[in-house]
């Protein structure tokens, strides 16, 4: 997992392109959106049979101002 700070890090040599989120029904965030929450969500799940699986996620929670 990454932190904020690492993020940052990796984002820094590339100041000069432009930061574009994608979401999954492949539309981008508007640039005038601001991202208010990080999230990571990890789930752990195990069936009627005992498998078990696990799924994980990054959310961000994204506000709309001009």
């Amino acid at each position: 997992m990454m932190t904020i700070a690492e993020l940052k890090s990796a984002l820094a040599p590339h100041s000069d392109k432009i930061l574009q989120i994608q979401l999954p029904d492949q539309s981008l965030v508007p640039a005038h959106f601001h991202i208010t929450e990080v999230a990571f969500l990890k789930k752990d799940f195990i069936d009627c049979g005992g498998t078990i699986r696990h799924e994980g996620r990054c959310q961000l929670q994204a506000l709309g101002r001009r």
